[in-house]
């Protein structure tokens, strides 16, 4: 590692640049008014260090990876970001892994493709039969779409507008009541419960809309006990 001297002449627009390090300088003449600037080199890369730091991102460690035993182990981009556009899921089919269906795939794949469709897409696809809500894969997915804050634009979340618009959150919590009652007495559906809990605690957290629904006064009573029940039979 050394350092960068950058001098920059007032007089005109000519850079030099020394570099000075482990046993070597180079001398620079330069007349006028100087103003040095002093950055890092990293002479195993022969690059800046700066330029090491602008990509560098924490978004995969946030997103846990799916198992190697897992059919979505190479489905792992559709579910770290939400770049990914249609055309882009179609043209990824051949990809699809045997053991799941095509369906399936599309499903999984499409949830998180538009950072603005990911509220919507969730709400259809607690009501659609191709995603099982007990692989932990299908709840890692979820969760990221629900948890991921986003852009913040004039003090709100573009990707969780969604949830503060009364008709969507009424549609919302009513699927999510539609799943806990189709698995309520499974005591095999512990993932399930929990990603239903995800998007809940989302809509609860970014508006008070669902504390004024009388049918959400039920629904989270209901969700507590089913998971205090599915706590009390693994242990």
């Amino acid at each position: 590692m050394c350092l960068r001297d950058e001098i920059y002449n007032d007089y005109n627009t000519n850079l030099a640049s020394t570099f000075v390090g482990e046993g070597y300088a180079a001398e620079v003449v330069v007349t006028g008014k100087g103003s040095p600037s002093f950055s890092l080199f990293d002479r195993a890369r022969a690059s800046w260090t700066i330029d090491s730091f602008s990509t560098s991102s924490v978004t995969e460690l946030c997103t846990p990876p799916n198992p190697t035993s897992s059919p979505f182990r190479h489905l792992h981009h559709f579910v770290s970001n939400t770049k990914h556009t249609p055309n882009d899921i179609i043209a990824s089919q051949a990809d699809c892994p045997r053991e799941i269906t095509l369906h399936e795939f599309l499903a999984f794949s499409g949830l998180r493709s538009g950072p603005r469709l990911q509220w919507l897409n969730i709400a259809r696809e607690l009501a659609s039969p191709y995603l099982s809500f007990r692989l932990g894969e299908v709840h890692t997915l979820v969760t990221q779409a629900a948890w991921q804050l986003g852009p913040l634009s004039d003090g709100v979340r573009e990707w969780h507008i969604d949830l503060s618009i009364c008709s969507f959150g009424k549609v919302l919590l009513r699927e999510l009541e539609s799943l806990l009652e189709k698995i309520e007495n499974n005591w095999l559906e512990e993932v399930t419960v929990r990603t239903i809990g995800a998007p809940g605690i989302s809509y609860l957290d970014s508006c008070l809309i669902s504390l004024q629904h009388s049918s959400a006064a039920g629904f989270w009573p209901r969700l507590r006990t089913q998971i205090f029940l599915g706590v009390r039979l693994n242990c």
